[in-house]
C-alpha cells in the first residue's frame, strides 16, 4: 500500500486534472517521470493556443504559521524548481478542492496569510 503523503499527492494531480479541465484547459502528463507533473494547453488572451509546464503540490494550512497558506516549492532534494523544470506550481488544497496557479520564481516556499490574499496574488481553480 501507498504511503499517506504518496496516496495525497496522488490526489492533489487528479484534483488538479479535473480543475484544469473544468475550466476549459487541455492536459497532459509524461509516461516517464519528468520535473512537470503536467503540461497544459489553454487559450491566450490573443485566442491562441498557449502551452505551459506545471508541478503539482499539497496547499497546506500551516496552524503554527498564524493558518497561513504554504505550498512547497521545491524537489525532494530540497532544491527550488527552476524556470527550466517548470512554469508554474499548484497548490492544491484537498478538503475544499480549490487550487492556486503560482507563477514559478524559483523558491523553495510560497506563502499567502490568508484566502483573501492568496486570491489576490495567484490564480484561482476549483473544480
Amino acid at each position: 500500500m501507498a504511503h499517506e503523503s504518496t496516496r495525497r499527492g496522488g490526489v492533489s494531480e487528479a484534483l488538479a486534472h479535473a480543475m484544469f479541465l473544468a475550466n476549459g484547459f487541455s492536459v497532459f502528463t509524461s509516461v516517464v517521470p519528468e520535473s512537470a507533473d503536467l503540461i497544459v494547453v489553454g487559450k491566450g488572451e490573443d485566442g491562441k493556443n498557449r502551452t505551459f509546464t506545471v508541478q503539482v503540490k499539497t496547499l497546506k494550512i500551516r496552524r503554527d504559521r498564524e493558518g497561513h497558506l504554504v505550498v512547497k516549492g521545491a524537489s525532494r532534494d530540497g532544491l527550488p524548481y527552476s524556470i527550466d523544470d517548470v512554469d508554474y506550481i499548484l497548490g492544491v488544497h484537498i478538503p475544499t478542492h480549490t487550487a492556486f496557479l503560482i507563477p514559478n520564481n524559483c523558491q523553495t516556499e510560497y506563502w499567502s496569510k490568508d484566502w483573501d490574499t492568496a486570491r489576490k496574488k495567484w490564480t484561482e481553480l476549483k473544480i
